[in-house]
Formats: structure tokens, C-alpha cells, sequence
């Protein structure tokens, strides 16, 4: 998705809920760039289930994947 100059990438990975958006984005800024990875979520809710999550059985997979991004993380 273009944003103004920025171009968004959607990654449907990471979040407390499945299917939670986590975007990708490159930014420069004083002659460098940078890959930046906007979490939708990076914590877990009090009582929830990593392991043994039958609603969401490949959460804890989801939350791992987002090491792959190998960008600065930010979270909203």
C-alpha cells in the first residue's frame, strides 16, 4: 500500500488475534536506510495461551516468524 511517499508491505503473521497485520516499510533518513516493521501487537494478554492455543493452534509459529522481518521493530 502507498502512503503518501511510503510504500507499506502487509505481513499477516504476528498479533494477538490471528490474522493480525504486522507492516514493513523502508525509511531513510540522514542519508540512510532502514527497514522498519510496525507490530500490531508484540505482547500477550494476561490468561492467554502460547502453547496448547486450540482457537489458534500456530500462534506461537506466528509470533516467531516476525525474527524473520530483520528490521527495526516499532509497535503501536
Amino acid at each position: 500500500m502507498k502512503l503518501g511517499g511510503a510504500v507499506l508491505v502487509a505481513h499477516l503473521i504476528l498479533g494477538h488475534t490471528k490474522g493480525c497485520t504486522t507492516w514493513t516499510m523502508k525509511v531513510n533518513e540522514g542519508g540512510k536506510s532502514y527497514g522498519v516493521v510496525i507490530v500490531g501487537s508484540p505482547n500477550v494478554n494476561p490468561g492467554y495461551k502460547l502453547v496448547g492455543n486450540a482457537p489458534y493452534p500456530q500462534i506461537t509459529q506466528d509470533y516467531e516468524r516476525v525474527r524473520s522481518l530483520k528490521h527495526i521493530i516499532l509497535c503501536r
